[in-house]
């Protein structure tokens, strides 16, 4: 009931959510999947849920969730109920197992899908390694999580309440997403890359959860009461848009120009076909590709993946980016990289340090954000800088 409500918090639900759903990046369509596949499995739709999840398959790394979401029904109504629904479960492991299958990219897909959902979520909380990931697989801070998404706890707090001072018989519906809900927001504890999964499906709860008590409560007062609490709605509406706009800002206000488009279309003239170019950061690599997809670069994305298929490569690629090879920069950037160019934001200033006391290679492109630096390989024959003070 009353859906203009439940739509109006999901649009002030946070500045990180709204930023997540602002990203270009498929886990848009990834979150439609996801409360399609609720729809689906509450109503125990099992074809249309089997069509969902081999479609998934293709399309985002989070294809498990409606399995997931799936069993955690089965369990559920099994504890209390004692209903052994088995089929719903049964049928999202096999569509997805499926989907999974008629991949193009199989076999390599599964051991992709076991890096993304097990491997890189280990490195992020026990790994034992600092891969410098980014900051989604890190937990929000609990003051940070409550304000920016005040939208979302406030009507669960008072929904909380509401079911300890005035218990109400709920929907089946309802009690089946209580252990989805449950478990987002237990893993979104964890990561706040699942924000975007949590916010819409609890808003999706407690529309579900209120619905008798709005009901109740319009079936037993006057147009004047009615009024006042739908004014008091807005006023409420008001207040959390503020607070949202507030952490939106805040979220957004780090965004700006790129910085490494001059040092792109510097390297898409002065380099080969295909040629590999150094990246000293893992996150450069898309920026880099957007205006020069001529070049290949040495780390994409997520540094797992290179850790994963090569620890000590990814070790003395780190530590050239960081300027912990002193001397030996240009000989393993050389032999063991084999690259003529490389590219770094401003802040690696140590790795340009040792570049610029190394008459082997010099800064050919430089703006206020980023540097482009070449090997000298003609001139392998000069010393290289002392140790000591390349360091």
């Amino acid at each position: 009931m009353a859906p203009w409500l439940w739509v109006a918090l999901l649009l002030v639900s946070g500045g990180y959510f709204l930023y997540r759903v602002n990203v270009v990046r498929p886990q848009v369509l990834s979150i439609l999947f996801v409360l399609w596949s609720i729809h689906f499995i509450l109503n125990r739709r099992r074809i249309a849920l089997a069509v969902l999840c081999v479609i998934y398959t293709f399309s985002y790394t989070a294809f498990h969730l409606p399995f997931i979401f799936a069993s955690l029904v089965y369990g559920f109504h099994l504890l209390f109920e004692n209903e052994n629904d088995w089929k719903t479960p049964l049928t999202a492991l096999l569509a997805m197992g499926a989907g999974m299958l008629a991949s193009p990219y199989f076999p390599d897909n599964f051991l992709m899908f076991y890096v993304q959902n097990f491997f890189i979520p280990w490195m992020s909380v026990g790994g034992g390694i600092d891969l410098h990931m980014g900051g989604e697989f890190s937990p929000m801070h609990t003051r940070a999580a409550i304000t920016a998404h005040a939208a979302v706890v406030l009507p669960l707090v008072i929904g909380f309440v509401l079911a300890i001072r005035l218990p109400e018989k709920h929907e089946r519906k309802t009690l089946s997403l209580l252990p989805i809900v449950l478990f987002l927001i237990f893993i979104t504890c964890f990561s706040k890359r699942f924000t975007e999964y949590s916010v819409p499906v609890t808003l999706l709860f407690c529309g579900f959860f209120f619905t008798p008590y709005i009901k109740k409560y319009l079936e037993c007062r006057e147009p004047k009461e009615i009024v006042i609490l739908l004014s008091a709605a807005g006023i409420m509406l008001a207040g959390l848009a503020m607070n949202s706009h507030a952490s939106t800002v805040q979220v957004f206000r780090g965004i700006g120009p790129p910085v490494l488009e001059e040092a792109a279309k510097y390297l898409l003239k002065h380099t080969e076909e295909d040629e590999v170019v150094f990246t000293a950061d893992w996150d450069d690599a898309p920026e880099l590709f957007y205006f020069n997809h001529k070049n290949r670069y040495l780390v994409f994305l997520d540094p797992c993946f290179m850790y994963y298929w090569n620890p000590e490569v990814w070790r003395r690629w780190d530590a050239v980016s960081n300027g912990r090879m002193g001397s030996q920069t240009y000989t393993v950037l050389k032999d063991e990289f084999r690259v003529r160019y490389g590219v770094a934001t401003s802040n690696f200033q140590q790795l340009r340090n040792i570049i610029e006391r190394d008459p082997r290679m010099r800064i050919v492109h430089q703006t206020s954000g980023a540097f482009v630096f070449k090997l000298d390989i003609a001139q392998d024959t000069a010393p290289a800088p002392d140790a000591a003070g390349s360091n």
